[in-house]
């Protein structure tokens, strides 16, 4: 049940404000200030500890995405660092093709930082250095330095990343997956419009990348669910770099099933592992699934971890994993033609479900993989 409301407010508007309702997010990042901004937007009376002294640090996300986060975010120069039109794949060392997309590198730290100061000027508080102990939606236990705090409260959610301990310590976390992720800062003078996907031997269970941030430096690496460290040196080696910073990271396999809500206590972003499973990506995800958590706290509409796009991402991921050196020169051979180029630009990989559709309408040939691999789809098997 949600909290009952002792009462209310309007705003200049005439609208109504929930100032009775105390939200207690834990974590920083692009979801949870997110939801705080939209929360706070409502009157709410919204707190954000995070554990980090500074909003958006460590950085551990190559921050590439799609033209559909601005349909959620204003674009601004002041994260946006990067414009990126074309996509090159590779299968080993060899170069199979490239593709024409509309995508953007952001600098994580200055975006998070930008939700952040959204949710300030609506009137959320930020709690930076604060770790979070214990505790469910009435009241939870944090440390500042080496002094112990407690904050009343009517909802928790959890947007404390892949290792939530609002989610252990509150018995919302079975077994999960983990995809091991490490990455090089390079600075050095590249094609800044152009990124790299290597699929195969370098990475068979996922992936790597090269990724401009900006004409002068790039990220460079891999994600993989066992011996990352082990690939990403082979990595390096073939690409012939000695990386000087390195970032590391873990990506939560996406599960429609997951439990994300446990009376008034839910999981929001990569604490629910709402992920892209096909590529890694959390960002807009965790800000649609803020929006939906936005809508059940305010209004008691059904939250839960099901979501179309996801499940197909999770498919597709499935295929992947089990295809062949073949299996890819055919799908290659597919993506290239002229229908499904402009599909794969127009929709990209945050619509999915679209995406994957509208080519099989355009060729049916891109129905057999699922039909080849129609057993690793119906197993609960990664």
């Amino acid at each position: 049940m949600l909290p009952f409301f002792n009462g209310y407010k309007t705003n200049k508007y005439g609208l109504f404000l929930y100032f009775s309702m105390i939200v207690n997010i834990i974590g920083g990042g692009p979801a949870g200030n997110y939801l705080a901004y939209l929360l706070a937007e409502k009157g709410v009376n919204v707190k954000i500890f995070e554990e980090h002294e500074t909003i958006g640090m460590p950085v551990q996300c190559t921050g590439v995405v799609t033209k559909d986060l601005f349909d959620l975010i204003p674009k601004d120069k002041k994260f946006v660092t990067n414009e990126i039109n074309k996509v090159e794949v590779f299968l080993d060392e060899e170069k199979a093709a490239e593709f024409e997309v509309e995508n953007y590198v952001i600098d994580r730290t200055r975006f998070d930082g930008y939700i952040a100061n959204m949710a300030k000027k609506a009137g959320a508080r930020f709690f930076l250095g604060h770790s979070y102990l214990s505790g469910d939606e009435k009241e939870i236990c944090v440390k500042k330095g080496g002094k112990i705090k407690t904050f009343r409260g009517d909802i928790l959610v959890g947007a404390d990343g892949p290792l939530s301990r609002v989610a252990r310590e509150n018995s919302m976390v079975k077994s999960r997956i983990f995809y091991h992720v490490i990455q090089a800062v390079v600075k050095k003078k590249n094609n800044e419009h152009s990124y790299r996907a290597y699929f195969g031997k370098f990475a068979p269970r996922f992936f790597a990348w090269k990724v401009p941030k900006d004409k002068n430096t790039f990220l460079i690496g891999i994600g993989e669910l066992c011996d990352s460290k082990k690939k990403f040196e082979e990595f390096m080696e073939f690409q012939k770099i000695k990386p000087a910073e390195i970032q590391s990271g873990m990506i939560p396999v996406y599960n429609p099933n997951y439990q994300v809500r446990k009376d008034n206590i839910f999981l929001l972003g990569d604490a629910a592992a709402q992920i892209k499973a096909s590529t890694g990506g959390g960002i807009i995800p965790g800000l649609r699934f803020a929006l939906r958590l936005k809508d059940a706290i305010l209004y008691g509409k059904c939250y839960n971890n099901k979501d179309k796009s996801l499940m197909m991402n999770l498919r597709f991921r499935k295929v992947l994993n089990r295809m062949s050196k073949r299996d890819y020169e055919l799908l290659l051979k597919i993506m290239k033609r002229k229908k499904i180029r402009k599909i794969i630009k127009e929709y990209d990989r945050d619509n999915a479900a679209k995406t994957y559709f509208k080519s099989a309408i355009a060729d049916p040939r891109v129905l057999w993989f699922p039909i080849k691999f129609w057993w690793c789809l119906l197993s609960d098997k990664f």
